[in-house]
Parts: structure tokens; sequence; C-alpha cells
């Protein structure tokens, strides 16, 4: 399991006040790098961060993730800093973003390896999260935010970096995670047929239960008459970032047009 260290510390002192100032300092320019540097002169190993807007499939991708063999899995939302305070005996360790993440993107060494999961934006944009306290969790800002985000990932092609869509790894689950382990060089621990997810997102409350890969989770937006009508009005917000989308991941986007019109 991961270990969470102060390198130089007296004694390794683990207290919150340590945590909190190294991490602070982890986010200035090129110390994140530097410290990795340093951690890997005690022991080098691999570091994957998943990341993707939400509502688009980030939890099952962290679990799928951890069904290949020795990778160790962090089943938390955590600032890409936190890779600069984990030590693992394993030979990849495995991050899930926080909900800023993609705000730094620019600042994610490359030597993090990025797996990142995109899905059609009407679903995402539409989609429900039980105790979040809103209509649609994502709001139009925070997915234009991620999809910038994505979109320097694309055209800087950023090394180390592997894009899944959502409803590839939905409908053809077990093609997506041999591409998976192709991409990484992992072996296949546990079949992604036999993985059942549970989110550890605070906001959806303690009790929810294991989930299996759904197909009937993509296109949703198309049966709903309110949530159709919200797309409509928020569609000109989305601008060429949505045709960006759709394009690049080939996402009908039609349907929705010929839907509300």
């Amino acid at each position: 399991m991961a270990e969470l260290i102060i390198l130089g510390s007296p004694g390794l002192l683990r207290t919150q006040e340590l945590y909190d100032r190294e991490l602070r300092r982890l986010k200035e320019r090129g110390a994140l790098q530097r410290k990795l540097q340093e951690i890997d002169k005690l022991r080098s190993f691999r570091r994957v961060y998943v990341m993707g807007c939400g509502r688009s499939g980030t939890w099952l991708l962290t679990h799928v993730m951890g069904a290949f063999n020795d990778t160790d899995i962090v089943r938390q939302e955590l600032d890409v800093a936190y890779f600069g305070l984990m030590m693992t005996n394993y030979s990849a360790l495995v991050i899930k973003r926080n909900a800023v993440a993609y705000q730094a993107i620019k600042e994610i060494p490359e030597s993090i390896e990025i797996a990142y999961i995109v899905r059609h934006p009407f679903d995402v944009l539409t989609s429900q999260l039980p105790g979040s306290g809103r209509l649609y969790h994502i709001s139009p800002d925070r997915w234009l935010g991620e999809m910038s985000a994505l979109r320097y990932l694309v055209d800087t092609r950023r090394k180390n970096t592997k894009i899944v869509r959502y409803e590839d790894l939905v409908t053809d689950p077990v093609e997506t995670q041999s591409d998976l382990a192709g991409f990484y060089g992992f072996d296949i621990r546990v079949p992604i047929t036999e993985i059942a997810t549970v989110s550890n997102n605070p906001t959806e409350g303690p009790g929810h239960r294991s989930r299996k890969l759904d197909v009937y989770s993509i296109h949703k937006h198309r049966h709903d008459h309110n949530k159709l009508q919200y797309l409509r009005v928020i569609r000109i917000a989305l601008g060429k970032t949505l045709d960006w989308v759709g394009m690049s991941y080939n996402y009908d986007l039609s349907i929705f047009d010929e839907a509300v019109n």
C-alpha cells in the first residue's frame, strides 16, 4: 500500500501541518518533478494519474487500473502533488484526480503518466449525482475547463498519456482493458467483466451499492425532455469546444439538434 512520507523531516514526522506545508511547496514550479527524482533515488516506481471530467467514468477507470498486476491504487480524489508525498512497494502507483486537477494540467510532470477518460458531452452535462445539491452535477464552465485541459494534452501530444472513451470501456470492455494493458505494459490480474465498482465520492452518501458496467448509461439524455431542454439552453455557451469534442471522439451531436428544434 502507498505510504505517506515527508523526506527530510525529523523522524519522518507525520502531522497534517507538515503535509499541508509540503503540498504547498510541491505546487511551486518544478518542485514536484524534483521531489519525484528524489524519491526515485530511494525507490523507483511508475506513477499514473487518472483524469477526466466529473461524471465521465473516472471511478470506473480507477478500478480498471486496479485490476492490473502490481498496481497500487489510492482510492481517493487527490491533488497531483500527492505523488510527491507517496512511496509504494508496487511497480506503479495510481492516484485519481481531484475536482480542480485540470486547472494545473500544464504543470504535471511528464514523468507522471496520465490515463484520461472522455464521455459524450451531453451525458456528462446532464448527469445527476445524488447528494451534490445540484440538478446536474457538472456545470458548463467546469466542462469547458476540463475539455481545455484535454485539448492541451492532445495538441501538445503529451508523452505517457492514454485517452479512453467511456463508451468503448462500457460496450467493448475486454478489448479496451487489453488496449490499456498494452499501452502501459501491465498484466491483467482481474478481467474487466468481473469488476464491480464502488465510488468513493462522499457526495454519493453511505451505503451506495457496487455496480457493474452498464451499457444503459450511454445516451441517457436522448430520452429525457427536461435534459434536452437544458442542453438547448446551454448549447451556445459550449461553443466550438463542443464541436471539437464531437469531431475528435466521434460523438453524434446532431441527435440533440434534431430533438429540440
